[in-house]
């Protein structure tokens, strides 16, 4: 009964739909078996992730939005909300790159076996223009996401493409739907990726199939003569059978990637925000992007040199398009070693300048090779017996390597724009020639780019003096002081230099020529100085306008190479300053010396890192707190206000404290001649003898080494930094796994067997323990220079939750020394932990650790969720809030109270932090679920491919 239905339903779909005829041409097709069969499975596994593409894709459209505002959340939705969203995604993502891989290798195989030849150019021209399109698909589909990384490529890409001579500014508005890359470019995209693309390629992979159906697959021309071949193999159902096992592996190896290894998502694109650093396109992209890279800036002819590997790449690509059409040799000798060399010179430039843009990685030369290995085995195994070829080989198997025809780079890159040399003038023509040695000549060169000769003054403005050329040999009339129009005057006196300089700073007539809004209060402003003073006093070493700026080579404030320039400023004021002969004679407002250690200081402070390190030019430098012209130190009371210009918060807070009131009577008290000792018996002795006025922010933080504010100034400290992460006092002190937890205990304790042996102990057992913290080979990772580095989430922890030392080291410029410093603690003065000020202390500390240790132990478990590619972007958000509000009590501590608004902010970071612990587990379970299903999916595959291949073996060739 059922066959008989079976047979109706046969018959009836066959009168409609021709069924038996494809069965029929089905069952005669075959393929041929030589040594490189294994090359034809190639094409079928580009199919497959084609189709893995199509399918995944279409299910990703249901829940996709193409807006600039929704496409992100979209996807974040399609991540964690929709039912095996992650799984799809991923899949959709991995498949992506393998069928870019596999059409890479499709497309070279057929390159090298001469599969192009008559009459199959038609299969070749239309393979190459699916190969092209699986490229754009690559392109479009990379912005779709939305994040951050793809809006900066894209922008870069399409950068490039703009760059194309007469044609570029089309390209660019054409690709991304107007002059910027926006939400327009988005959906632009979206249409290519999802719906012309997907067309195009449809039709272009039926016209590159039929031929193959009609014409048979190719056989290498080298193996056409062969008299013993293997017997064809039958395309259905035994080459069919091959084809579906290495399907099903792909599948197994897709699902392994998506679920060990799901595609991140990142942040969402931000127009504003700075591109990532190191930013580099998608893998098949990359030899071209570095390659423009070399590329140096200029033009010539107006055509931008970025201009010409594009245009050559183009040109690349137009020729591989055309290879049957051009090599025309193999049709009549079988073999064509001209365009092997060249294919084989094209996979080395590809695979080098891949490896390159990777800073030099070897992962995509070992990937190419892993795959050239594996095919050539899967071919020997597979190749039929062959007899020995009679007759030698003899040149014929050979041919010379002809040198490829590089392009060479077209003229010479435009010529910077140098300043005009100033004028010829008798001073200039003097000082040039052999008379003076090569420091004095260096004054003539360096006033090329003096500010003064920018707008056209020369030396006789500031010397006198007949500047007529022809005076050159003529020193008496050059140098006349009674020269009417401008009387000789030689070198300036040193002691007169402000007044000297300010005849033209000084007048508003001659200032405002040159710009507006020149200042000429800067003499006057100088005078009231601590340097002018001393100089209206007669002391002629003071520094002054040329000490500061120079003297020839006077450079704008602007110029990054001028000593005034906000990187230079230290430095510029150290040449006195730490100068120990040259400060010697001079004492503070108590009579001691000056200090020449501030520059040495400096460059250990928190100011100093945020300039060098952190590139902010805004960063507190000697002027900012001092002055320029009318350098004066800022009084006590008011050091506050000076450093309330940046830290208004801390500031404010302080100023409402009983703090601020208690150094204001204390002063009044020391003003008499009082000690700390006086009252405070346990003072520490150096704390005790130094100080002779609380100066508010100085008191706790210093001046010059104004150290990065950390946990260490609090105390007392837990006996080893590593307690703040690991060991905490709250809510979440015992939540750590056993497993971990024992990991830790082993390090720290072997860390400290190692510190014992060297008898470290207290503040310098800290301050080790610190520093290994940084190198420890779980914390840091190499770097795209190769060197090492905290690891991200490690260096947050370092930063926002600030865990420091309690010393620092600098040199001595007096006696050449190291001299270690402590930073300043509160232990320092209240030295009894049972008084309010001790008590409210050790709270802070304690308070400190348990939000340190509830932040961390979220970090790490949320950090081992994404490493398992669980999106954890809601958990991270409630991370951020615990971490902010750690930043906001490091602010409440100026309150000097652990109560109050400190203790409703504690309590908030712990809630912050323990719903991301919450989140974080609850991803962590979620992988161990992924975990479990791909096991079970991977044993099914297994048996199922071990299945396939008992009966591929049973099977008749």
């Amino acid at each position: 009964m059922n066959e008989t239905r079976s047979k109706k339903i046969y018959r009836w779909l066959d009168d409609r739909l021709g069924l038996s005829t494809l069965f029929e041409f089905a069952s005669h097709k075959t393929v041929p078996v030589h040594r490189y069969s294994v090359f034809y499975y190639l094409g079928g596994m580009t199919l497959f992730f084609f189709l893995v593409q199509v399918c995944t894709g279409i299910l990703l459209m249901l829940y996709y939005r193409p807006s600039g505002e929704e496409a992100f959340e979209s996807i974040e939705f399609i991540m964690t909300t929709v039912p095996f969203g992650w799984m799809i995604r991923s899949i959709h993502s991995w498949s992506a790159n393998l069928m870019v891989f596999f059409a890479f290798c499709h497309m070279t195989t057929v390159y090298f076996v001469k599969a192009y030849r008559p009459p199959r150019e038609l299969t070749w021209v239309s393979g190459a223009l699916v190969f092209f399109l699986i490229l754009g698909f690559g392109f479009s589909g990379y912005l779709l996401p939305w994040n951050q990384l793809a809006f900066s490529a894209t922008k870069v890409g399409t950068d490039i493409a703009g760059v194309v001579p007469i044609v570029g500014p089309w390209m660019l508005r054409f690709l991304r739907g107007g002059d910027r890359v926006a939400g327009g470019t988005l959906s632009r995209f979206y249409g290519w990726h999802v719906a012309i693309l997907p067309a195009i390629t449809s039709v272009l992979l039926g016209l590159h199939l039929l031929p193959v159906q009609v014409k048979g697959m190719s056989v290498p021309p080298a193996l056409e003569d062969e008299k013993k071949q293997g017997r064809p193999m039958k395309f259905f159902p035994n080459f069919a059978m091959r084809d579906m096992w290495a399907w099903i592996l792909a599948l197994g190896v897709l699902a392994a990637l998506a679920a060990l290894f799901p595609w991140e998502l990142g942040d969402k694109a931000d127009p504003f925000a700075p591109a990532y650093a190191h930013i580099r396109p998608e893998w098949y992209y990359v030899f071209m992007f570095q390659t423009l890279k070399l590329v140096p800036g200029g033009e010539i002819l107006h055509v931008e040199y970025e201009a010409i590997p594009i245009m050559l790449f183009s040109l690349g690509g137009l020729l591989l398009l055309l290879v049957p059409f051009i090599d025309r040799g193999v049709v009549r000798r079988g073999k064509s070693p001209l365009f092997d060399v060249a294919g084989v010179l094209a996979l080395i430039f590809i695979v080098a300048m891949t490896c390159w843009g990777y800073e030099w990685s070897l992962v995509p030369l070992w990937i190419v090779l892993g795959a050239a290995a594996l095919l050539a085995i899967m071919a020997f195994v597979t190749r039929p017996p062959r007899e020995p070829e009679g007759g030698g080989s003899g040149g014929s198997a050979r041919t010379a390597l002809i040198t490829a025809a590089m392009v060479v780079l077209l003229g010479v890159a435009a010529a910077n724009a140098f300043a005009a040399p100033p004028a010829k003038t008798s001073c200039i023509a003097c000082h040039s020639s052999d008379m003076f040695d090569a420091t004095a000549k260096a004054k003539v060169k360096t006033y090329a780019d003096d500010v003064h000769a920018k707008i056209g003054l020369s030396c006789q403005d500031c010397h006198g003096g007949n500047p007529d050329p022809k005076l050159a040999e003529d020193m008496v009339s050059a140098m006349d002081s009674s020269y009417k129009p401008n009387p000789y005057v030689g070198k300036p006196d040193r002691a007169k230099m402000p007044e000297f300089c300010g005849r033209c700073h000084s007048s508003a007539a001659y200032m405002k020529k040159f710009n507006p809004s020149a200042r000429v209060d800067v003499v006057s402003e100088y005078r009231t100085s601590m340097h002018g003073q001393q100089l209206a006093k007669g002391d002629p070493n003071v520094a002054m306008c040329i000490d500061c700026h120079g003297v020839h080579g006077i450079l704008r404030k602007d110029n990054p190479a001028s000593p005034v320039y906000p990187t230079h400023v230290a430095e510029t004021c150290s040449r006195c300053h730490s100068d120990a002969k040259r400060m010697a004679s001079y004492k503070d407002a108590y009579g001691r010396p000056l200090a020449v250690d501030q520059f040495e200081r400096w460059k250990r402070s928190v100011h100093a890192n945020a300039m060098f390190v952190k590139g902010d030019l805004t960063a507190p430098t000697c002027n900012t707190c001092h002055g320029n012209h009318g350098a004066t130190p800022p009084g006590v009371e008011s050091v506050s206000l000076i450093c309330g210009q940046c830290h208004a918060r801390e500031a404010d807070l302080f100023a409402k404290t009983a703090k601020h009131d208690g150094f204001i009577k204390h002063n009044d008290f020391l003003a008499t001649g009082a000690t700390c000792q006086d009252c405070h018996e346990k003072i520490a002795p150096e704390v005790g003898a130094s100080v002779r006025k609380f100066n508010e922010c100085v008191t706790c933080h210093e001046n010059h080494g104004v150290m990065r504010p950390t946990i260490a100034l609090l105390g007392p400290l837990p006996a080893v930094p590593c307690a703040f992460c690991h060991e905490g006092t709250g809510p979440l002190a015992v939540s750590e796994p056993k497993a971990r937890r024992d990991h830790y205990v082993q390090v720290r304790d072997a860390l400290l067997s190692v510190a014992k042996k060297q008898h470290l102990q207290g503040d310098v057992l800290f301050d080790w323990m610190v520093e290994q913290a940084q190198v420890l080979s779980t914390h840091v990772v190499a770097s795209d220079d190769g060197k090492k580095q905290l690891r991200p989430e490690f260096a947050r922890l370092f930063d926002k939750f600030r865990i420091g030392k309690t010393h620092y080291s600098f040199v001595d410029p007096a006696s050449g020394k190291t001299v270690t410093v402590a930073i300043r603690r509160c232990t320092n003065c209240h030295t009894d932990p049972s008084t309010t000020c001790g008590t409210t202390a050790r709270n802070f500390v304690e308070s400190m650790q348990q939000v340190t240790s509830a932040s961390a132990r979220a970090e790490r478990v949320l950090l081992a969720a994404r490493r398992g590619g669980v999106e954890v972007r809601t958990a991270r958000a409630e991370l951020d809030a615990a971490v902010d509000s750690e930043i906001e009590l490091q602010t409440l501590i100026h309150t000097f109270s652990s109560g109050g608004q400190y203790a409703t902010k504690q309590k908030e970071a712990i809630v912050h932090a323990s719903a991301a612990l919450d989140a974080g587990n609850t991803s962590l379970a979620e992988i161990a679920f992924r975990r479990r299903g791909l096991g079970a999916a991977l044993g099914i595959i297994v048996l199922v491919l071990g299945g396939l291949a008992l009966k591929i073996r049973q099977m008749n060739p």
